[in-house]
């Protein structure tokens, strides 16, 4: 798997948990959320997307914890990455505006 896709996982399965500021997650938990084989990587690419100001994925000030900062920002990352909502999301995207209360 490539650091794109990792990176795409983790944001999928982040807008999926519903992971924004209200509910911020562990990375060690994000990192249970892979196969055993792939946590080490996933963990290192956590770490380099809180660095990368162009990816949807955010420390949390007062912790070790990580979010989402909006669901605009998230689908705009995935829509430019080419990736797909996850299922059953689907509807809060056909439908505007995007806030992540509704999500």
């Amino acid at each position: 798997m490539t650091a794109r896709e990792i990176h795409t996982k983790v944001i999928q399965k982040l807008l999926y948990q519903r992971r924004f500021a209200a509910n911020p997650v562990t990375p060690a938990a994000v990192t249970n959320w892979f196969p055993a084989g792939e946590r080490e990587r996933v963990e290192r690419e956590i770490e380099r997307m809180t660095a990368d100001p162009d990816a949807p994925l955010q420390p949390v000030q007062d912790g070790p914890q990580v979010c989402l900062p909006s669901i605009d920002e998230v689908l705009r990352y995935l829509d430019k990455q080419g990736a797909d909502i996850p299922s059953g999301l689907e509807v809060f995207v056909q439908s505007l505006p995007l806030h992540e209360s509704r999500v």
